[in-house]
C-alpha cells in the first residue's frame, strides 16, 4: 500500500489546486533544506503535511510499511521494522488527565535511525527489548519533537520483538551518504576533519570552556516546553501540568587539531558533570553548586557521540551529543590510535 512518488504529487495536486511544477519546485527546496536527510517521497510527504493534505487518506485504515528516512510529522497507521540501537529509561509522570509512563528506544534500518516512543501499558514492551533485537512496530503515528521527527507506539500500536524470519541489515560503512546512524554507527574523527557533510561522529577532547547550564519546565508527558500560564504552567498539547526540569549544557572540547561547541541535553548533561539527573536538577536554584560543578569540569577528557549539526547564526559546526563517555580509557584509546595509524601505513598493494 505504499504510495509512489508519482502518486504523492497527484494526490498533494488534487487536495491544494497547485500545479504539478509547483509541488515539485517545493518539494525540491525541501529535500534542499533537509540536505539529503530524507529522500524525494520522504519530502513529499513533509510537504503535503505542511499543505494540510493526508496522503494516508483512502487507504482504507491500512498500514504502510515505511523506510525510517522516509517518515515524517503527520503520518499515522505507519508500520517500521529495525533493529534497536538504544534503550531509555521508563518514567513516570503526572499530569491533568492523571498518571501515565513514557519509555523510548532508537530504532535503526538500512536507511536511518527514529526515536520510539511508547506510552502508558506499551512502556511494558520495553521490558522484552534488548539492543540488538530485531523489533516490528505497528500502526504508530510520527510527530515532530525538538526539530526531529519520532514515532509514538501507543494502545492502538503493536510491538513484535524479533519476528520469526525478519532480518534487518544495517548497512557496512557506518556512515553512508542518506544514512541518519546512531551514536553506535558514528565515525571516530578529529575535530579538524569534521565537515558540513558528516551526520554522526565520534571524537575524544578535553573541556576547554564551560557555560552555565540552562534549565527550563517541560511538560512530564511529552518533553516539549512548559510555558508560564498565570500561576501554573501549560503544554500545549496537554494544557496544564505541574512541570519537570531539563537541561542544557554547552562547552567547548579541544583535541588539539582544532575546538568546538558541543551541546548537551539532560541525560548527557549529567553524565558530563558527574551526577544523576534528579541530583543535577536539584542544583538549578544553587549558584554556588553549579560554579563548583564548573570548575570540576575544566580540563576534563570527554568521549561524544553526537549529531553534526550547522548553527546558520554564527555559521559554525557544532555537536548535538547522544552518548557521552567522561574519562575514556587511555588503553582503549591508545589501541584505537595504533590501529588506525597502521590501517594508513597499508598500501593498495597490500590489500
Amino acid at each position: 500500500m505504499k504510495l509512489s512518488f508519482d502518486e504523492m504529487v497527484v494526490k498533494i495536486k488534487e487536495k491544494t489546486g497547485l500545479s504539478d511544477e509547483q509541488i515539485l519546485n517545493r518539494i525540491h527546496k525541501k529535500s534542499e533544506e533537509l540536505v539529503g536527510l530524507v529522500s524525494k517521497e520522504g519530502a513529499a510527504h513533509i510537504i503535503a503535511n505542511e499543505l494540510g493534505v493526508d496522503l494516508l487518506q483512502d487507504m482504507h485504515g491500512a498500514c504502510l510499511i515505511k523506510d525510517i528516512k522516509d517518515i515524517a510529522a503527520g503520518m499515522r497507521s505507519v508500520d517500521v521494522v529495525g533493529k534497536v540501537q538504544a534503550i531509555y529509561e521508563v518514567r513516570e509522570f503526572q499530569s491533568q488527565k492523571g498518571s501515565g509512563k513514557v519509555g523510548s528506544f532508537l530504532l535503526a534500518d538500512k536507511t536511518g535511525v527514529i526515536r520510539t516512543t511508547c506510552w502508558n501499558a506499551k512502556t511494558d514492551d520495553l521490558k522484552r527489548v534488548n539492543v540488538g533485537d530485531v523489533v516490528a512496530v505497528k500502526n504508530v503515528y510520527a510527530r515532530e519533537n525538538n526539530g526531529r521527527v519520532e514515532i509514538h507506539v501507543n494502545d492502538r500500536s503493536g510491538l513484535e520483538v524479533n519476528p520469526e524470519g525478519v532480518i534487518v541489515e544495517l548497512p557496512v560503512s557506518p556512515n553512508p551518504q542518506g544514512f541518519q546512524s546512531a551514536s553506535s554507527l558514528a565515525v571516530r574523527k578529529r575535530l579538524a576533519d569534521i565537515t558540513s557533510d558528516d551526520l554522526f561522529v565520534e571524537v575524544v577532547g578535553t573541556v576547554v570552556q564551560v557555560f552555565d547550564p540552562h534549565f527550563f519546565e517541560i511538560c512530564p508527558q511529552c518533553n516539549k516546553r512548559a510555558r508560564p500560564r498565570q500561576e501554573t504552567f501549560a503544554c500545549d498539547e496537554h494544557g496544564t501540568v505541574a512541570p519537570a526540569y531539563s537541561c542544557v549544557l554547552n562547552l567547548v572540547l579541544d583535541d588539539g587539531s582544532d575546538n568546538i561547541r558541543a551541546v548537551f541535553f539532560r541525560e548527557q548533561a549529567a553524565v558530563v558533570l558527574g551526577k544523576s539527573v534528579d541530583d543535577l536538577m536539584l542544583t538549578r536554584a544553587s549558584r554556588d553548586a553549579l560554579d563548583a560543578l564548573k570548575g570540576e569540569l575544566m580540563g576534563q577528557m570527554l568521549k561524544v557521540s553526537a549529531k553534526v549539526s550547522k548553527n546558520h547564526m554564527f555559521n559554525r559546526l557544532e555537536l548535538v551529543a547522544r552518548t557521552v563517555v567522561r574519562d575514556p580509557d587511555p588503553d582503549e584509546e591508545l589501541r584505537f590510535l595504533q590501529e588506525r595509524k597502521q590501517a594508513s601505513q597499508i598500501t593498495p598493494s597490500q590489500m
